[in-house]
Formats: C-alpha cells, structure tokens, sequence
C-alpha cells in the first residue's frame, strides 16, 4: 500500500530551503537578537564582505599587472631589447606595490566601520566592554584575528602568483636577450593595528607603512661585465623624508646615499654596476640617530 501525501502537505523545496538559511542580519533588525548575538553576527557579515572585497580588488591588480608583464615579454621576444627593459618591469612593479598598499587600507577603513557599528549594537544593549563576545577583543581568536590572519593568506597568494610570472618573464630574458635577472618581492602592506579608544567604545585604526625593501631587480648582460643595474624601492616615513641606503658588493661600497620618501614610498637605480653578490641596507632618516633598519640581498651575476 503507498502512502500519498495530501496536497497541502506538499511544499516546494525552495520554501523549505529559505526557511532554514541564513539571512543577514542589519543593524537595523538587531533587535530580533540578543544584543551580543546580533552585534557578533553583524561584525561576522562585515568581515565576510572586506575579506570579498580584499581578494577580488587584488585579483584585479594581478591581471593588471600580467597585462604589463606581456607586453614587455612581446617586447622581449622580438630580440630587441637592452637592459632598460628591466626598469620598465621595475616601474610596473612599483605601481603594484602602490596599488596593494592602497588595498590593505582599504580593508582596515572597512574593517573599522564594521565594527564601530557592531560596537553600537552592543552599546545599544548595554554590554560593557568587559562582557563583549569573542571576536570584540584582539588577540582572542575570534572574527578579528581571522579576518588578519585571511587577509595576509590572500595577499600571499597574489604575491606568490606575481612571484611565478616574473620567473617567467627572467627565463625569457636569458633566452631571447642574454640578460641575466635576478628578483626579490615582498608584500608592501600597509600594517594596520586595531584598538578600541573613546566613550562609548569606537574601533579606531593606526596605520602604519613599515620600513622595508619590498621590491629588488638586479641584471646585466651575460658575458659583459661591469654593466649591473640594481633597482630598489620600498616603505618609507614621510616624517623622516628620506632613507638612508647603504650598498656593499663583495667589500666595495656600491653606494651610500638617501632616497627621498613620497607617500610612504622611496627607490633607487643604479648602473654600471660590477657583478657581485650585493648586501642592502636601509635605515630610516638621515641624521645619526637612525632608527630600525632592514636589509636584503640579491646578486648581480
């Protein structure tokens, strides 16, 4: 014997299914929710959307800069070109770096304003800071610290992509204009650290470009010598207005000069160069009270 349902027992799947998923939560429905529930769901939306937005904007600046890559490695194919064609990957690098830069603000300024409304939702319900839910304090593990921790994965992963092409293209250069390029390139993130300040309790953000040597291109023609190019950039201190940059190849002082910073950004190229293996220096400033310093090495071979 089968059993038939009744006809008014049959519901489309589709009403079932959006009966039981998830839906956002507004600030302006918090009210359906516990204020801690509702405040926490909110914060978690939030970081959801910055971490979106962070990977498809970054996704974007990849393909921009792999347009550039191809034209150069058109460039590179037709057999003539010399060494300036180094500085033009250089200089695409750069705005790369720019680029990325503007993006980690971009989150933490999303970040920050996910959270300030987060914060209202509990203010609005009366939690004081010492009973916010996990999530709410830096440091605890919660949406916070993951949102830290998926940003810098995502931005690994283009600069290991970036990373990848660029072999490609220095492969190129051997094969097609016997030019031998050496590379170093690191995140040039604008490090962003969260705290909570005011009353009532308000995210607030204090942005910070760390002192760094982010990008470093070094080349010269196979079977020349004396022709090295050695070109660098990375975070500076606009405070400062300048890096101090010292340079050694094996034990001869390539150079030891001070790039000037703009927007956080400093560089330097240098030419005729000898080929040696090179140690990099930066200290922030001028004067001789420097403060931190980072360094590098790349050869030029």
């Amino acid at each position: 014997m089968s059993i038939v349902a009744p006809r008014w027992f049959i519901v489309p799947l589709a009403l079932i299914l959006g009966a039981i998923a998830p839906h956002p939560v507004a600030a302006d429905d918090a009210a359906a929710l516990s204020p801690k529930q509702a405040a926490s769901d909110f914060l978690e939306q939030s970081v959801a959307s910055v971490l979106k937005s962070f990977r498809k904007d970054t996704k974007l600046l990849r393909a921009e800069l792999f347009g550039e890559f191809s034209a150069i490695d058109a460039e590179i194919a037709s057999g003539a070109v010399d060494l300036t064609v180094v500085t033009s990957l250089f200089d695409a690098l750069r705005l790369f770096q720019v680029a990325m830069r503007s993006e980690f603000s971009d989150a933490s300024t999303e970040y920050r304003d996910g959270m300030k409304a987060a914060v209202a939702i509990l203010n609005a319900g009366g939690i004081e800071y010492s009973n916010w839910p996990v999530g709410f304090y830096f440091g605890d593990g919660g949406t916070s610290d993951e949102l830290r921790a998926d940003i810098e994965s995502e931005a690994r992963k283009r600069y290991d992509e970036v990373t990848d092409r660029l072999r490609k293209t220095a492969k190129r250069l051997r094969e097609h204009a016997a030019i031998a390029m050496q590379f170093r390139l690191e995140p040039s993130r604008q490090y962003f650290e969260f705290a909570v300040a005011g009353d009532p309790p308000i995210a607030v953000i204090y942005p910070d470009a760390k002192l760094s040597i982010d990008i470093a291109l070094a080349a010269s023609r196979i079977g020349v010598n004396d022709d090295g190019m050695l070109l660098l950039a990375g975070n500076g201190s606009d405070v400062d207005g300048a890096v101090d940059l010292h340079i050694t190849g094996w034990t001869t002082v390539l150079d030891s000069s001070h790039p000037t910073v703009s927007n956080s950004r400093w560089s330097r190229v240098l030419s005729a160069l000898p080929e040696a293996p090179c140690s990099i220096r930066v200290r922030a400033g001028m004067g001789t009270n420097h403060g931190g310093a980072v360094t590098a090495t790349i050869s030029i071979r």
